[in-house]
């Protein structure tokens, strides 16, 4: 078990890189998001091979270290995406709470307030955090389930305002999303011995990644379009109908402002232009 998650740490780091050479935007919060999963599964190796509770309950902490801010990130990915500006109040706010919730959840081994109790088990060949949930734990669930229903309103009020290309990427988005929630909520009713929350962090930053990439690719090809439209292929200067369209412009936000028009004509063009092009 150690061993998968070795794995699954070393390819959370693969992807961080691959964030980095990947987006030519330097998108901080995309690449926030995927140091946060690999903070988050280097706590879950850590805690797999640990020698003592003690090194258990810090492997933990980092574990939970990735596991609070992540949905933060997640959510300004999705905003980015969906093309929602957020108030400036907004991040100081998520920072905060976040900031709380993982004291909160740090506080095994010193208050007994997030597990009553922690031990460690290794009879299975690795180890694992046998503990009984104290009264504050219910806070992370509401933290957790505070950021799905953000990010599901963010979703449907771009797709209500059109500001997602395709209804696929809505989709993607929504998937991304319920992820982490619906396995954290699974893994709560079913016993098991392995976290799946490694996997589903690795799955859902892949479909962020993979919605913005294709988004953004989407959009520079659309400027793109837009700058050929605009312009002569030869020469790359104005068409006439961007010239027309500018002047437009010009007449109708600069009320009040005097203007000047300089035309340049060239004789025997057409020749001039057939014979040297």
């Amino acid at each position: 078990m150690s061993a998968v998650y070795g794995i699954i740490t070393i390819i959370s780091f693969i992807l961080i890189g691959i964030c980095l050479l990947v987006d030519k935007n330097k998108n901080r919060y995309l690449l926030l998001m995927f140091i946060s999963v690999a903070l988050a599964n280097l706590g879950y190796f850590l805690i797999s091979i640990a020698p003592s509770l003690t090194f258990a309950l810090n492997a933990n902490r980092l574990s939970y270290l990735g596991q609070v801010f992540l949905p933060y990130f997640l959510m300004m990915m999705l905003l980015t995406i969906c093309k929602i500006d957020p108030p400036k109040w907004l991040n100081p706010m998520l920072i905060t709470i976040g900031t709380v919730v993982l004291l909160i959840a740090a506080s095994p081994g010193i208050l007994p307030v997030y597990y009553k109790t922690a031990e460690i088990d290794r009879s299975e060949g690795f180890t694992k955090i046998i503990r009984e949930y104290g009264i504050l734990h219910k806070i992370y669930l509401v933290y957790l389930i505070f950021y799905v229903v953000a990010q599901l309103s963010a979703v449907i009020y771009a797709i209500y305002k059109k500001r997602i290309v395709s209804h696929l990427h809505a989709i993607f988005l929504f998937s991304a999303t319920l992820c982490n929630i619906s396995i954290w909520l699974a893994e709560k009713v079913f016993s098991r011995d392995f976290e799946l929350l490694s996997v589903s962090y690795i799955i859902t930053g892949l479909f962020i990644f993979l919605v913005y990439e294709i988004i953004q690719q989407y959009e520079a090809l659309k400027l793109e379009e837009k700058h050929r439209a605009m312009r002569d292929s030869m020469t790359g200067l104005l068409n006439s109908g961007a010239v027309q369209h500018k002047i437009d412009d010009m007449l109708v936000s600069g009320r009040g402002l005097s203007g000047v028009m300089l035309v340049i004509d060239v004789d025997n063009l057409k020749a001039i232009n057939d014979r040297f092009g």
